[in-house]
């Protein structure tokens, strides 16, 4: 696996472009309105529910301690599941997370089916989100951290949830995927 600094990908470039018969698999100028949209309906959504949910604990050190636990194990835990998705070896060099600014991200380099990438996008939401259900069914002096986490996650996590939608209803079954590309088999 390999950490880099975020970059865009020649898709063209290496040969995964509509010259070579891959598609994008949605319009950035369409898609960039419904995230800018999403994200801050999200924000508005999840500071309310922390909001609550640290008068539910008494404390905004619980917010604050679930923040600090989300940024430094569920990140790079979840981009590791995206990548876990796609290949069982994610030590190889396909596998790579891009950091930036913004966002943190996963990308393999490599295809795999639709039925692989739906899984890698969602995979991340609901593995984390049930561990930390369990967490709060099983420990209940950790239970509103757990909740915090859980909501900070599905925050997260949100573009992830509307790609897994937008590839169920956009790219054919029979299709392979690199990146943001794909390309229908025969």
């Amino acid at each position: 696996m390999k950490i880099q600094k975020q970059k865009q990908i020649d898709y063209d470039g290496i040969g995964y472009g509509e010259s070579n018969g891959w598609q994008p698999m949605y319009d950035w100028d369409k898609i960039k309105k419904t995230i800018r949209l999403g994200n801050i309906a999200m924000l508005i959504v999840i500071s309310a529910a922390l909001f609550f949910l640290a008068r539910l604990a008494g404390s905004k050190l619980s917010v604050a301690v679930s923040a600090l636990v989300y940024l430094l194990v569920v990140i790079p835990v979840h981009e590791i599941l995206h990548l876990a998705a796609c290949t069982p070896n994610i030590f190889s060099g396909k596998c790579i997370i891009f950091v930036g600014v913004s966002a943190v991200s996963a990308f393999y380099d490599g295809e795999i089916t639709r039925g692989r990438s739906m899984l890698s996008v969602i995979l991340p939401f609901a593995a984390i989100t049930a561990a930390l259900g369990l967490v709060g069914v099983f420990a209940a002096d950790l239970r509103i951290y757990a909740a915090i986490v859980a909501l900070m996650n599905a925050g997260g996590s949100w573009t992830d949830i509307h790609m897994f939608f937008h590839m169920r209803k956009h790219i054919p079954k029979n299709s392979i995927v690199y990146g943001n590309r794909f390309k229908v088999q025969v």
